[in-house]
């Protein structure tokens, strides 16, 4: 994991030269003031720069447990009690070999990447961190079970993300292909440097067990336009929803501009038959304000209304043609969160698969 951030202060008291005698004063100095945790805190960063994580994890544990003093206190360091003994935490917690330590740590660290109120290099350090403590899906919902749609794309192309919604009791899928891929070092591989890149999409008719009963291509709309940009054609990342009984979706496309801005797309799908759908009644939803790459809008059907979740922080609600209906403040800090899929709901709320905008450590891919 990577190292906090640390601070250097000076203390009321001398230090003896020396890693013991800097140990020694340490633990003398939370001695003469046990209610400080300042000393606790300097011994976990001390433990943990030296790779000794049991160690300064005892440190860090210790000093959480003290509450920070009263005002009028001299040499406070705010950073210490605010962040500072979470952060060492968070990092040396990682590596315990007791599973209740490490999911303490897990909380910690979660709880820094999530926090408003905190400085942004401390917040960001935590996003970064989160990816050492990632669990396969089993392991955090116990009722988790995979199953792989098994449906072949056709020649040249290669399956990417699906979205799966219902239709009445039908469970239905878009399995989104495109003449390319991903390499094993996750490298984006275009198949062939002379042609365009296409995106192809197919409508899946599922069994309760998510075997394919059915599989359609998915049209594009009779009266598109010729492509004002020929480099990216077809509907990217098209998000499945049913609204007034019936099936639409909504997508990126880039054609539609000759500088190949991203612009989202809400179509209709119409089933012509048992093997061909075609979009329509399709129309660009542009929000206000400046043009910006828009992808990723989260679609949510209430009743007979469609909005999106446009942005998730600030948290900014659009209506099916993007203009704004609402716009608050998040709880929590989001601004990396961009949307994954449908809305559904859950629980009195909404429930919803968001991914992160943040580079990733190599080995965590």
């Amino acid at each position: 994991m990577n190292a906090g951030n640390g601070s250097a202060r000076t203390w009321p008291w001398p230090w003896a030269p020396g890693e013991g005698g800097f140990v020694l004063q340490a633990l003398a100095a939370f001695n003469a003031q046990p209610q400080r945790a300042e000393p606790l805190y300097d011994l976990a960063q001390f433990y943990r720069e030296k790779g000794m994580m049991d160690a300064s994890v005892l440190f860090s544990e210790a000093g959480l447990t003290i509450e920070r003093p009263e005002q009028g206190v001299p040499f406070l360091e705010e950073f210490v009690y605010t962040v500072g003994l979470q952060e060492e935490y968070s990092i040396a917690a990682n590596y315990a070999r007791d599973p209740a330590r490490k999911e303490r740590g897990f909380a910690a660290c979660n709880w820094l990447a999530l926090n408003r109120a905190i400085p942004d290099g401390t917040r960001e350090l935590a996003w970064f961190n989160l990816f050492f403590y990632v669990k396969p899906a089993g392991a955090m919902l116990p009722t988790f079970a995979a199953r792989q749609m098994r449906f072949d794309p056709p020649d040249g192309y290669y399956p990417h993300n699906p979205s799966v919604t219902r239709l009445g009791r039908q469970i239905v899928a878009i399995a989104k292909t495109a003449n390319w891929e991903l390499t094993e070092d996750r490298q984006w591989l275009r198949m062939s440097t002379n042609r365009p890149t296409r995106n192809r999409n197919f409508l899946l008719r599922l069994s309760d067990d998510l075997e394919i009963q059915s599989a359609a291509e998915i049209l594009p709309p009779p009266d598109m336009p010729e492509p004002a940009y020929k480099w990216m054609l077809g509907f990217q990342d098209l998000r499945l929803l049913t609204w007034r009984g019936e099936l639409w979706g909504s997508g990126c496309l880039q054609e539609l501009t000759a500088g190949g801005w991203c612009e989202q797309v809400l179509a209709r799908i119409d089933e012509l038959g048992p093997a061909t759908c075609r979009l329509t009644d399709w129309r660009v939803s542009r929000p206000e304000g400046p043009r910006v790459v828009e992808k990723n809008w989260m679609p949510q059907v209430t009743d007979d209304r469609l909005q999106f979740i446009y942005l998730c922080d600030p948290t900014r609600v659009v209506d099916d043609r993007g203009s704004t209906v609402t716009e608050t403040t998040p709880a929590i800090a989001a601004k990396q969160f961009r949307g994954g899929s449908q809305l559904i709901a859950f629980d009195g709320g909404w429930l919803a698969l968001v991914h992160e905008a943040l580079a990733m450590p190599p080995d965590r891919w």
